[in-house]
């Protein structure tokens, strides 16, 4: 099975719970042999990837997005570089199934929104997991 997971929270670039997520995801897959996995994090400049046995982490220029992006233009060419990106990635791995990890809260609408398209034209399932603490009961 190819499974590639996407997140725009990276433990190369910060700390917190989706970050542990990831790290602790890439330590179990590298040494296991009935997955081949891919992840893609942000990473500002020229993209690149890195192969850990298993697991190979693409980091992606197209889903590093500023804190200080306001221009929807720079928006919405950067999450539609990030759609062709991905479609290469599904086409070329053969990608069974994308989980998402915090696309709700974490990029601009339009990266979930084209995320989801490029799913659907791929006929690849797509998971959306969100990270988050229930501040009222569910």
């Amino acid at each position: 099975m190819n499974i590639l997971f996407i997140s725009p929270n990276s433990p190369f670039e910060s700390i917190g719970g989706i970050e542990r997520y990831i790290t602790n995801l890439i330590n179990y897959y590298k040494g296991r042999s009935e997955c081949n996995i891919f992840i893609v994090l942000p990473k500002k400049g020229k993209s690149y990837s890195e192969k850990q046995g298993k697991v190979t982490i693409l980091f992606e220029d197209a889903l590093f997005i500023p804190k200080e992006i306001h221009l929807q233009k720079e928006i919405t060419r950067k999450a539609q570089l990030f759609s062709k990106v991905v479609t290469d990635i599904i086409k070329k791995n053969n990608i069974d199934i994308i989980c998402a990890e915090n696309f709700l809260f974490g990029p601009p609408a339009a990266y979930i929104l084209l995320l989801n398209m490029v799913a659907m034209q791929q006929k690849t399932p797509l998971v959306l997991r969100l990270h988050s603490f229930a501040t009222t009961e569910l």
